[in-house]
């Protein structure tokens, strides 16, 4: 397969995960800039807290997981020669996400965007995400904390589940990335600031 083809299809991708799909919502429907808001996130849980809106903040979630789906669907119909397609296109779209082009690299923690390609590419691999997230939560009551657990784990649980290698790496690398965007959570948890209530509305900007 042509190289440049491939390469056009991952910067697509990119561009696609580039679309700041809650700051685009939350400025048409509530005429706010929800980077001064909350945590500044743009992402599904920060659209809460600016907007009060479960429907705007579903509307995100949906917008954002779709992008994920569409770039394994795009892998899988215009890169189906190439085995790792859908590892590229993910991790370009989940980078598109977290650091948008359009909004100075800034964007999202990647979550939802990474549950959308998984959905297309491997539903198991979504649903152990969430049962080996569930545990930890329940214990802590904090959301991140079963957040990173399953993120660290779900590489491991694919393989000790013998789960094809393919599957394997694309867990593993969609974690990496994911768990990049949340070494600011990381260091909140060491230092007991981490929040438990996410769904309570900020009106000032937070660093969560």
């Amino acid at each position: 397969m042509n190289i440049f083809f491939i390469i056009v299809v991952i910067v697509a991708c990119y561009l696609i995960g580039s679309i700041p799909t809650a700051y685009l919502v939350v400025k048409k429907f509530a005429q706010k800039d929800i980077t001064q808001l909350g945590s500044g996130n743009i992402g599904t849980m920060n659209v809460h807290r600016a907007t009060e809106s479960k429907p705007l903040a579903l509307l995100v979630l949906l917008s954002d997981m779709a992008k994920g789906a569409m770039a394994v669907v795009l892998a899988k119909t215009v890169l189906s020669a190439a085995p790792m397609a859908p590892v590229l296109t993910t991790a370009a779209v989940v980078l598109g996400h977290n650091y948008s082009i359009y909004m100075r690299f800034r964007g999202g923690r990647g979550l939802a965007t990474a549950a959308g390609a998984l959905i297309v590419y491997s539903p198991l691999l979504l649903l152990t995400w969430l049962v080996i997230w569930i545990v930890p939560y329940l214990l802590s009551k904090i959301l991140v904390v079963g957040t990173l657990t399953a993120t660290v784990l779900n590489p491991v649980a694919a393989y000790v589940l013998n789960r094809p290698p393919s599957e394997v790496i694309f867990a593993a690398v969609i974690s990496v990335i994911v768990l990049l965007r949340h070494i600011s959570k990381v260091k909140m948890l060491i230092r007991g600031t981490e929040p438990k209530k996410y769904w309570k509305i900020r009106n000032e900007k937070h660093t969560s």
